[in-house]
């Protein structure tokens, strides 16, 4: 009997041992497992900021338009032209020019900002520059974070029946938005067939692209001669005061009306159904 509980014991310790070593083994291989997995989820994490940081890296990658000869001769004339103001001249140079820069415009430049700087064209639309928002517009100036910021000028060729006109804005810009003093108007630049002014001039302070406060309207005719209103704007409206009178016109309408300010006895009119049109604003916005 003695025997026989001697040899149960070894056979009792080695079932022990054995679960034991099974446990280590079976934790050992659990761990093992374990690290495998977070192994690879690491690799995985480590190849997905490798590939976000190249597409940020693609993403803030400068991009630049390949300008043919022609082409930069083109754009340094109109840079040229907007550095004397002499705007007729840039409106000229986008006329004469339009096969080309529609070219350009609708190969390269269509839904993005990019800037001609004199020597490149980029995306980086930073400092001084020559910056296309269609093909037949052009805003020239400084320029921060893709916008117009200070002094800026755009213009905006149209082929009108009436003549060949061109829009434009400028003056001071802030986050896009013409901000501070500043004109803008428009000017037939070929003659205009028909009634009506050559050339008008809106001028005074821009609060987000909106004429405020005192301003002058001007109407040039092609005799040449200029013709002034002084007028209040809020928000774009003309404000009534003591310097327009009320009447009617042939149909009894009420109509309202403002002297020139230079005493020559022209009358500036508008219809009752016009208050509170938004027309004393910015021509060309910047999009």
């Amino acid at each position: 009997m003695d025997n026989n509980r001697k040899a149960l014991i070894p056979l009792w310790f080695f079932c022990v041992l054995l679960a034991v070593i099974l446990a280590v083994f079976g934790t050992a291989g659990s761990w093992r497992q374990k690290k495998r997995a977070e192994e690879e989820v690491s690799v995985e994490q480590e190849q997905k900021m490798a590939s976000i940081e190249s597409s940020l890296e693609a993403e803030t990658a400068e991009k630049t338009v390949k300008l043919t000869d022609g082409q930069k001769q083109i754009l340094n004339s109109l840079t040229e032209k907007f550095q004397e103001e002499d705007l007729e001249s840039a409106a000229r140079i986008i006329s004469e020019n339009e096969p080309v820069l529609e070219e350009l415009f609708f190969d390269s430049l269509a839904d993005k900002v990019f800037l001609y700087n004199g020597q490149t064209m980029t995306d980086q639309a930073e400092g001084e520059g020559l910056v296309f928002t269609r093909a037949s517009t052009v805003f020239f100036g400084n320029f921060q974070d893709g916008k117009p910021e200070g002094q800026c000028t755009a213009i905006q060729v149209l082929h009108l029946e009436e003549g060949n006109r061109y829009d434009y804005s400028k003056g001071t810009w802030k986050k896009g938005k013409m901000n501070g003093q500043g004109e803008c108007g428009y000017d037939y630049f070929d003659g205009l067939e028909g009634e009506g002014p050559e050339t008008v001039i809106k001028q005074g302070t821009f609060s987000e692209d909106q004429l405020e406060g005192e301003i002058q309207y001007v109407n040039v005719g092609a005799d040449g001669v200029w013709i002034t209103w002084n007028m209040t704007v809020s928000k774009g409206q003309i404000v009534l005061d003591d310097r327009w009178s009320r009447t009617e016109d042939s149909q009894g309408r009420p109509v309202y009306q403002l002297m020139d300010s230079g005493g020559a006895g022209y009358a500036y009119q508008m219809e009752e159904t016009s208050l509170g049109q938004g027309m004393w604003r910015n021509m060309i916005e910047f999009k």
